[in-house]
């Protein structure tokens, strides 16, 4: 029976069987979290721009928390630590609503 609310995962579960819809699953978790990683780098370089606009912070060099060197790679790559934490704090976020929702 296919249901006629539902996910694609659901709808290719049971139309297609188990492989289809665990591999249809894993390519929209894969997907959100390529989308949450941008969202959340550009964030970073906002929230760093709106606190550098701060007169305390204006001889801080702030560049670190959205353009972390990563020596391993070469000089070309960089690491966002800022976009980690946002990260972490929507998951936070997003845990303590299904929780308190249940």
């Amino acid at each position: 029976r296919v249901p006629l609310a539902g996910s694609a995962y659901t709808f290719t579960y049971v139309t297609f069987g188990e492989l289809c819809g665990w591999l249809v699953g894993w390519n929209l978790t894969l997907g959100y979290a390529v989308s949450a990683a941008v969202v959340a780098r550009s964030w970073a370089e906002y929230l760093v721009g709106f606190i550098e606009g701060f007169p305390v912070f204006e001889d801080v060099n702030l560049a670190w928390l959205t353009k972390f060197p990563v020596p391993l790679w070469g000089d070309d790559y960089t690491c966002c630590p800022l976009s980690m934490v946002i990260i972490g704090l929507c998951t936070v976020v997003l845990i303590t609503g299904a929780k308190e929702s249940t």
